[in-house]
């Protein structure tokens, strides 16, 4: 099961295999990555910084998001399989 919350930029893979899902409670923005068919319950990419927009490579391997975990805001990627 899912986190209840309030999301919002969700962008499905170009493969149609997984979800890139930003929430934002006003606290922490993080990016989540849902497969489909998968274990169910989402996994959290990001863990420092306000996390927010997340878009796919067109491999679908990668995620793109932007992120001011370095202190100004910028774009950050990562593997869609990792912890950003």
């Amino acid at each position: 099961m899912s986190p209840t919350g309030a999301y919002d930029s969700v962008r499905v893979s170009r493969d149609g295999t997984r979800l890139a899902i930003g929430s934002d409670d006003g606290k922490e923005a993080i990016v989540w990555v849902h497969e489909f068919g998968g274990p169910g319950a989402m996994r959290r990419l990001t863990f420092e910084g306000r996390n927010r927009f997340p878009i796919w490579s067109p491999d679908s391997r990668r995620i793109a998001f932007q992120s001011d975990r370095d202190g100004s805001p910028g774009i950050f990627a990562t593997r869609a399989d990792e912890h950003g």
